[in-house]
């Protein structure tokens, strides 16, 4: 959606491949910002594959997963989301919370690593800070990365966290959270229904890769607490990517 914004707002022809699971109001709604929209029969990592064998000369490619010759963008992708983050600190410090856990959503790894990163270089600005990343049940590459200690792929199996439906990290970030964060979770699509369900009756709307952070914490955090330092002062933070 943001590269749709943005060709819109800047008046620059986008086409947008998306994969199979997306749903038709969002392949509607890239369509209404002017963008080209090709659905291909494929998932997220097979996508990726088939926009990789563009014709360059025609194309510039915005992609948050980076692979041999194409890591700048992913990198600035990266760097982008830090906004995020430092509204997310000028928060806490507002709040006066400074043990914290933060949650934050898996997939090829790119926004996991933007946080793990701004958090980490801001540090000092806590008591305490840990981070847990949190994935499908059915696409837990990173998961697999930490466990195995080395660059790790899956197959992606069936999930409504169709965001987070990556079954291949991203080659230059991969490293960076499995050695930073302290504990990776996996959790099912119905436990992330629950935390919809909740967000809702809070009258607010969340997809399933928004609330699976709060997922993980409201189902998982007894099993959670026994791999994590904890006290009654401690927050969770419950990153939402969509909401």
């Amino acid at each position: 959606v943001g590269v749709a914004f943005f060709g819109h707002y800047f008046n620059v022809p986008t086409t947008i491949y998306i994969p199979n699971y997306v749903t038709k109001e969002r392949e509607r709604y890239l369509e209404k910002l002017g963008a080209t929209v090709i659905r291909t029969a494929y998932g997220y990592d097979e996508t990726v594959a088939l926009v990789k064998e563009c014709d360059k000369s025609l194309f510039q490619i915005v992609s948050d997963t980076a692979w041999d010759g194409y890591e700048y963008i992913p990198t600035l992708i990266r760097q982008g989301y830090y906004t995020l983050f430092y509204e997310l600190i000028e928060q806490l410090q507002s709040l006066k919370q400074e043990d914290v856990i933060v949650f934050l959503q898996g997939g090829v790894g790119t926004f996991a690593a933007s946080g793990i990163r701004f958090l980490l270089q801001n540090s000092h600005q806590f008591k305490r800070l840990q981070l847990v990343v949190v994935e499908p049940i059915n696409a837990a590459c990173l998961f697999e990365s930490a466990k195995k200690e080395q660059y790790s792929t899956v197959h992606v199996g069936e999930t409504e966290a169709g965001c987070l439906a990556c079954g291949e990290p991203n080659p230059i970030e991969w490293e960076c959270i499995t050695n930073h964060a302290q504990l990776f979770v996996k959790t099912p699509d119905h436990l992330t229904q629950v935390a919809i369900e909740t967000l809702k009756k809070r009258r607010i709307s969340s997809s399933y890769t928004g609330a699976i952070t709060l997922g993980a914490a409201m189902s998982d955090y007894e099993r959670i607490k026994k791999h994590l330092d904890t006290s009654d002062q401690t927050v969770l933070v419950c990153i939402n990517t969509e909401g």
